[in-house]
């Protein structure tokens, strides 16, 4: 393999069932690449340790290293490997994917450089300004995927350590994405990421802060942040520093978080995300302030029971969706009249308490502009807010949980741009509007009817008695299945 020197990318995989003597090891250690090679993919290799060929520090010069013009590494499914490889002094390496080191429990210095390397092979990892020493200097993207085992990711050393010998580690950092790494209880997220732009930490179970400290405030290139399913999250630290660049703020299924830092003056920030976060009491302070933001998706909050009223400021969301927010309790009536460029909306599944739908005031201001509405109901509900009348705008309309309602409105039939209609889980529904109604809805293509009992029965084709109102319809769904085709 050593003379192939016209090879630039190689794929190393073992079959995943195998049983018996496994020699992955020594097969491995016998195909070092030249070192021309950009790029290296091992998959399914069950040797306890990688080979020798991928330590810098048996080398002498960088001539001799067969990594040393590698550009892309990964290492897929190794299940069986103890440790990490030394990868710091790669400086050429720009992508780097771990995934399913299943026994690694930790990842510490000897990640960043070998112990055993002297002054020389440590200057030799430099590129810039000064004696500073440049640790995975060209590292763009780095990824974590599925180690089990993992209970720690250290720095190189402590902040004294890091000054003292002038080290800089991932200074070309764009992505790093940390997931599915259940033990894990912290990543270190250096002062240096000054080039970071997406973040991801995600189905870490054991993950209670993010210990960011001054470096995500410092990482001020930082356009994505997704922290999704990290159960035991209590905080995240200010993000005040990432005010200028930050796009995307995701978080959800986070059940223990109490906070999200203020996005005060956040004027790039175009989407934010918030869901199943069970304990979270309110919004982030300052979300009125962000004026570019185009999508806000507020879901599965129970403890949430006030939305800001300065929200109809956010005159560029495009897309709202506030959902399944238990203790909701207050909607102020003016902001969804204040969103004139709103397309769609999902709104509803509040406070039970509630004798009427929260909010819909002023909505007939959205009727030349709403295309895509779900309402969510509650058992309080006997018929659909009168306020969608108005919105003679929509072209796709769904409509769940509305158990008291027997009946759908006539005036559903004035939505004559109305192309798909969907009906979930109203119980106690029997009628569509009448045929008339019905036939006025010209441009519908596809009617959806699922877990509405009395509904269905009466949509029994041929002999139900609401079947003419809906026969005509193209594309027709009960349940799933077509009667048309029946």
């Amino acid at each position: 393999m050593e003379a192939k020197t016209k090879l630039y990318k190689l794929k190393l995989k073992w079959s995943y069932k195998r049983s018996g003597y496994i020699n992955d090891k020594e097969v491995l250690e016998g195909l070092k690449p030249c070192s021309n090679m950009k790029s290296l993919t091992i998959v399914n290799y069950w040797g306890n340790g990688l080979p020798s060929w991928m330590s810098r520090s048996v080398y002498d010069s960088d001539h001799t290293f067969p990594l040393n013009n590698l550009v892309k590494l990964k290492l897929i499914n190794c299940k069986e490997c103890l440790n990490v490889p030394c990868l710091g002094q790669l400086c050429n390496l720009r992508v780097l994917e771990i995934d399913e080191m299943r026994k690694v429990n930790r990842i510490g210095s000897e990640f960043y450089l070998n112990g055993t390397n002297n002054d020389n092979d440590r200057t030799s990892s430099s590129q810039g300004e000064g004696d500073a020493t440049k640790l995975f200097p060209a590292l763009r993207r780095f990824t974590l995927v599925e180690m089990e085992s993992l209970e720690e990711w250290a720095d190189y050393g402590n902040q004294a350590t890091i000054e003292s010998e002038r080290v800089v580690v991932f200074p070309c950092l764009e992505e790093l994405i940390i997931t599915g790494c259940p033990k894990l209880r912290s990543a270190p997220l250096h002062r240096q990421l000054c080039s970071l732009q997406v973040l991801q930490v995600s189905y870490c179970g054991e993950i209670s802060t993010l210990g960011l400290g001054d470096g995500l405030s410092a990482s001020s290139c930082l356009k994505e942040l997704h922290i999704p399913a990290c159960p035991n999250l209590r905080s995240i630290p200010t993000i005040e520093g990432l005010a200028v660049c930050l796009k995307e703020l995701t978080v959800w299924d986070c059940p223990n978080l109490r906070s999200i830092p203020s996005i005060e003056g956040f004027s790039s920030l175009i989407e934010l995300t918030i869901k199943d976060c069970e304990r979270l009491p309110y919004l982030p302070s300052g979300l009125e302030s962000c004026t570019s933001l185009e999508r806000l998706n507020i879901h599965n909050c129970p403890n949430l029971r006030f939305i800001p009223q300065d929200l109809g400021d956010l005159c560029s969301l495009i897309f709202l969706s506030i959902t399944s927010c238990q203790k909701l309790i207050r909607l102020p009536e003016e902001i969804l009249g204040c969103l004139t460029s709103l397309k769609t909306l999902h709104i509803g599944g509040f406070s039970e308490q509630l004798q009427e739908f929260p909010g819909l005031t002023s909505l007939q201001h959205l009727h030349a502009s709403l295309e895509y509405l779900e309402l969510y109901g509650w058992k309080n509900f006997k018929s659909l807010p009168d306020q969608l009348q108005h919105l003679t705008a929509l072209k796709f309309l769904e409509i769940w949980n509305f158990n008291g309602v027997e009946v759908l409105p006539e005036w559903l039939g004035n939505f004559s741009t109305l192309q798909r209609l969907q009906i979930w889980n109203c119980n106690c529904l029997m009628h569509m509007p009448s045929l008339v109604a019905m036939q006025q809805l010209s441009k519908l293509q596809r009617l959806e009817i699922n877990k509405c009992p009395q509904l269905k029965e009466n949509c029994t084709k041929e002999s139900g008695p609401e079947w003419p109102k809906i026969a005509h319809i193209p594309n027709l769904r009960i349940e799933g299945r077509s009667p048309h085709s029946e």
